[in-house]
């Protein structure tokens, strides 16, 4: 895990699925005396199953050698890394097997059905065909989900329009919300971004580090 960089499930919109998740996982200790709270091991018992971590050992060993990030990224209070008899205990003790293989496997579930949240512009001239506006070979900019390329909604270019402002135009009708868009280096302008971020959504450019001003 690098430590410049905020991994994916730590974003917001993946992150607090997993808490609200994690929060459904039953504590089976005693309140008292309780010197580590479950949710934030359920957590980290996810990462590390995710890491390739079975036994107890080797999640202590998983979470050890990260804790340093892993202890910035999710706030914990904790001193120190948990060792192998706190993971053999809280295995053993304060959780049912069963029930955290059911709330992984809920969280995973619909974490693949996010999928179709992103989208992906694209532009492209349809041969052959001609546009009644322009008379002109028949320009398409497309926005498409990203998994199967199943079009989303698409447009045709108006006459001395080009990819950015249909791109505007098509941006516009249709709902953002919770969707990440992407596109090549062409739609890395602030407008574009502008619309994505105040329709709820996010937008993840392909530009070269020296244009990253335009955005």
């Amino acid at each position: 895990m690098d430590i410049n960089i905020k991994p994916k499930l730590f974003e917001t919109k993946v992150y607090q699925p997993l808490l609200a998740s994690f929060d459904k996982i039953t504590d089976l200790r005693s309140k008292r005396g309780v010197r580590y709270k479950l949710q934030p091991f359920g957590i980290l018992l996810f990462l590390s199953k995710l890491g390739g971590a079975d036994r107890p050992a080797e999640i202590a060993d998983w979470v050890k050698f990260r804790f340093a990030e892993l202890k910035s990224l999710l706030n914990l209070d904790w001193k120190r890394s948990p060792h192998e008899v706190t993971w053999k205990r809280i295995l053993e003790n304060a959780i049912e097997a069963v029930e955290v293989e059911k709330v992984f496997g809920e969280y995973l579930f619909s974490m693949s059905e996010e999928e179709e949240r992103f989208w992906n512009l694209d532009g492209k001239v349809v041969c052959g065909s001609k546009s009644e506006e322009t008379d002109k070979q028949l320009h398409l900019l497309a926005l498409q989900e990203s998994e199967v390329n199943l079009v989303v909604e698409q447009t045709a270019l108006l006459e001395g329009e080009n990819e950015i402002s249909a791109g505007k135009r098509l941006l516009g009708k249709v709902n953002l919300l919770g969707k990440i868009v992407s596109g090549d280096a062409i739609f890395g302008q602030k407008e574009l971004s502008k619309i994505v971020v105040e329709s709820g959504g996010e937008y993840l450019w392909r530009v070269a580090s020296q244009s990253r001003e335009n955005i």
